[in-house]
């Protein structure tokens, strides 16, 4: 019986933090889609790939400074630097059609570019750079053709960074145009790794905000939904019955994939989950004066104050007490709710 109870509260607590947690995943598509984090993230990181700060502040204007670099025939060629060179090169790579064909809108960066595709269009570009006056190139030995033109500097738009790693590529790759391209694809997998691993710390915190968010708005207390379940034991299994119900009408296998599906899934239910959400009903959840008493104590709100006082008998260290406990228990719920709405569909199944 006791075990019973425990898990009935186990599963209640479980399928809020779910529906709550869908919500927060729509709420954070939508504010996502319309500032285009992902795709700026995405520009950010490009950017700095090859990223180096020079005696300008403009790009596209020649440097005071000058580097000098020698060639494989002892020449002393003389190159201007600029503060990111690398950013002219980005831009007509990014104008290739391997990146028009991800993007989602026409002016708008794309939230993620596949390395084939980076690959590719980065090929293309380079191409274009060997091509001599008749706009011809010889496809094997396009490497060396590239490296011998990198080492005079007779490619005006490639300088510093980004110059070095495809000299290294090319070393490395000892001329094979097929193990360049697997070393240019490994190198923009191994860059964007390390964003997709900062963005889903940065996406955990911003779940957190939302979760927070929605746990004050609709006081959802995780302390004491499970205080009166446990104190209730019939109310929480008549409401794991009503998760039953919800399970068999909702049932989608697609829900346990991960969350780039899962959004999709919420922003084409959000409607619907808005109507289930009175399933929460019969929790503990949402305010009402009772609830909102400890906070009309201690802000002092005349007439309410006193209502609330003589009604429910809250004195101010009382008050203060109850405050610090929704807090803490709000803070649970929104930390619950960061885990994902996939993590709690499958522990509520």
């Amino acid at each position: 019986m006791l075990n019973t109870a425990i898990l009935d509260i186990v599963i209640a607590l479980s399928f809020t933090y779910f529906i709550l947690s869908m919500m927060v995943s729509s709420i954070n598509e939508a504010v996502s889609n319309a500032r285009n984090y992902r795709g700026n993230l995405l520009r950010t990181t490009l950017f700095n790939l090859f990223y180096e700060k020079g005696s300008t502040t403009n790009a596209k204007q020649p440097a005071t400074s000058a580097k000098t670099t020698q060639t494989t025939k002892g020449e002393i060629k003389t190159e201007p630097e600029t503060e990111n060179a690398w950013k002219d090169c980005l831009d007509e790579i990014l104008d290739s059609p391997f990146i028009d064909s991800v993007r989602k809108k026409a002016n708008e960066f794309p939230a993620y570019i596949p390395p084939e595709n980076f690959t590719l269009a980065t090929m293309d570009f380079l191409k274009e750079q060997v091509k001599d006056k008749d706009g011809k190139y010889d496809e094997n030995n396009l490497l060396q053709t590239l490296k011998k033109k990198l080492e005079n500097n007779e490619i005006a738009i490639i300088k510093g960074k980004f110059k070095t790693k495809l000299l290294t590529l090319i070393d490395k790759s000892q001329y094979d145009l097929d193990q360049f391209k697997i070393e240019l694809e490994s190198f923009y997998n191994k860059a964007t790794e390390q964003l997709g691993s900062w963005y889903k710390r940065k996406i955990k915190l911003i779940l957190f905000g939302y979760g927070a968010i929605l746990a004050l708005a609709f006081n959802v207390d995780t302390f004491h939904v499970g205080k009166v379940l446990w104190q209730k034991p019939s109310e929480a299994t008549a409401f794991v019955e009503q998760i039953e119900n919800y399970k068999a009408k909702k049932k989608d296998p697609t829900m346990t994939q991960a969350d780039s599906t899962l959004q999709q899934i919420a922003n084409n239910t959000i409607n619907d989950i808005n109507e289930n959400y009175g399933t929460l009903k019969p929790l503990p959840i949402g305010w009402n004066d009772k609830e909102a008493a400890p906070f009309m104590r201690v802000l002092g709100i005349k007439n309410k104050a006193e209502k609330a006082a003589k009604k429910f008998q809250t004195t101010a260290k009382d008050a203060w007490f109850d405050i610090f406990s929704k807090f803490l228990g709000w803070f649970v719920t929104a930390a619950a709710v960061s885990l994902g709405a996939p993590f709690w569909y499958d522990v509520f199944n």
